[in-house]
C-alpha cells in the first residue's frame, strides 16, 4: 500500500509541471496564432516586404501581450485600464508609423477606418 501511495504521489509530482506546460504550450500556440493572424493582415493591406513584416509581427507580439497584461492587471479599475489601452495603441500606433512608408501607412490607416466603421465604434 505504501509503494501505491508513493508512485502515485511520484506521478501527480511529475505530472503536473507536464500539465501546466501543456496549458503554457497552448496558450503560446493561441498567442503566437493570434499575432500571425494581424500581422498578415496588414501584410496583406499595406504590402510591406518581408523585412517590415518581421518588425511588424514582433511589434504584434509584443502590442498582444501587453494588452494582455494590462487586461488582468487593471480588471478592477475600468478607468486606470482604458487609460493604459489608450497609451498602448498611441506607442503602437508611433511604432508602426516609424516602420512603414507614407503609401502604406495610408493604406494601413484606410483599412483600420474602414474596419472601425463597419464594427460600430
Amino acid at each position: 500500500m505504501k509503494k501505491l501511495y508513493t508512485t502515485a504521489c511520484l506521478l501527480l509530482m511529475l505530472g503536473a509541471p507536464l500539465l501546466r506546460a501543456q496549458n503554457v504550450t497552448s496558450s503560446d500556440a493561441v498567442l503566437h496564432e493570434r499575432v500571425t493572424s494581424v500581422s498578415r493582415r496588414i501584410a496583406a493591406t499595406a504590402q510591406l516586404n518581408e523585412g517590415q513584416y518581421v518588425h511588424v509581427k514582433r511589434l504584434n507580439l509584443v502590442m498582444i501581450t501587453e494588452l494582455e497584461s494590462i487586461k488582468s492587471r487593471f480588471a478592477a479599475t475600468p478607468a486606470v485600464m482604458d487609460e493604459k489601452l489608450a497609451e498602448l495603441q498611441a506607442r503602437y500606433d508611433w511604432d508602426l508609423a516609424a516602420l512603414l512608408k507614407p503609401q502604406q501607412l495610408a493604406a494601413y490607416n484606410k483599412a483600420k477606418l474602414s474596419t472601425l466603421a463597419l464594427s460600430g465604434n
